[in-house]
């Protein structure tokens, strides 16, 4: 017997070594991934800066919330929930300026300020400007600068707008944007129609809570 179990001993010392090997090769990739993710969002982060660095050298004194209250209004039209029968075609992000984004984000197609929505922290909006929609602009409370996003819109296609405020206590701390300072993160949806019933599940979140939401049960 125990001659058998040093056999056996011996045959697995080979898988044994091959698990090591793996699991550091599994680790050196994964710090590699790491190291690229966090040098693009340094990358991001001096793009940003040097956008919003130049917008504010440019601006009169004081004048950054005002501009950004003259361009935002109340989503009187736009839903607060997603429509019925889409589904969604793609996702893109957009950082605002280190520390700003912690109350609200405006948004409106490149070049006209008078079809802009507004949507607060925690909350989402689903709009449709009917003609077709190439680039958005948009700029969050206290900005002085304003960014574009190209969402590619047909006539009639929806874009859903989200703004979560990062924090070292939520998920988004971590990621170390603006080195961990609260600043908030912008997330698009594009939408298409389907020849189907569809009901969107979607999140809202209010005085540190957030609520998992079906339009259909509601």
């Amino acid at each position: 017997d125990g001659g058998g179990a040093q056999r056996k001993d011996t045959d697995d010392a080979p898988y044994d070594w091959m698990l090591h090997k793996a699991e550091g090769i599994l680790k050196d990739r994964f710090a590699v991934a790491v190291g690229e993710a966090m040098r693009e969002l340094r990358r991001e982060e001096r793009k940003v800066m040097g956008r919003e660095q130049s917008a504010r050298e440019r601006a009169p004194p004081r004048q950054a919330n005002t501009t950004v209250r003259q361009l935002s209004r109340m989503p009187t039209d736009a839903l607060p929930t997603p429509p019925p029968g889409i589904t969604r075609a793609g996702t893109l992000y957009g950082w605002c300026a280190c520390g700003k984004g912690l109350a609200s984000v405006t948004v409106w197609p490149k070049g006209d300020v008078s079809n802009s929505y507004e949507v607060h922290v925690g909350s989402a909006i689903w709009v449709n400007w009917s003609a077709p929609v190439q680039t958005v602009q948009w700029t969050c409370d206290g900005m002085w600068s304003w960014e574009e996003t190209t969402v590619d819109l047909q006539a009639g296609q929806y874009l859903s707008l989200q703004l979560t405020a990062s924090n070292r206590d939520n998920f988004l701390g971590p990621i170390g944007f603006c080195h961990g300072r609260a600043t908030g993160l912008v997330k698009y949806n594009t939408w298409q129609k389907t020849a189907y019933t569809t009901s969107v599940p979607f999140t809202t979140g209010t005085g540190g809570y957030f609520c998992f939401k079906i339009p259909a049960l509601l």
